[in-house]
């Protein structure tokens, strides 16, 4: 797969168009395409998720859309849990305001390095969602 940005996301599984009863039959191969199209994703998408390398290392690991995907799924579970420990202690809202603004503050310092142009909108995409 490539993205509008240039990103490259190999399949696991190689499509041949012409195997079988694909051949001339568009509609069956690009199902076929759409289909390991998600199934890859799928399989990156877990990998990123068990993945417990640092944040740092592990924004630029994966391909954009997975990693803005788990950043925003880190996030939301992050805020439930605080916003459940708000109720018994009143200084974990602030505790994890301070944490978000670190968060922040380290992916500020990535983008002011030398990146590549994909990783810089990455990283640009996280900094305004």
């Amino acid at each position: 797969m490539i993205s509008p940005e240039k990103e490259i996301v190999k399949f696991d599984k190689k499509i041949d168009v012409n195997e079988g009863d694909k051949k001339g039959n568009v509609e069956k191969w690009l199902l076929e395409i759409e289909n390991e199209m998600r199934n890859c994703l799928r399989a990156i998408s877990k990998r990123a998720n068990e993945d417990r390398c640092p944040r740092m290392q592990w924004v630029l690991k994966y391909p954009a859309m997975v990693t803005l995907m788990g950043d925003m799924m880190i996030w939301t579970t992050a805020s439930e849990i605080a916003l459940d420990k708000a109720g018994a202690n009143a200084k974990s809202m602030p505790e994890y305001l301070d944490h978000l603004n670190r968060d922040l503050s380290d992916i500020v310092q990535m983008v002011r390095t030398d990146l590549n142009e994909l990783d810089r909108m990455t990283l640009g995409a996280m900094v305004t969602y």
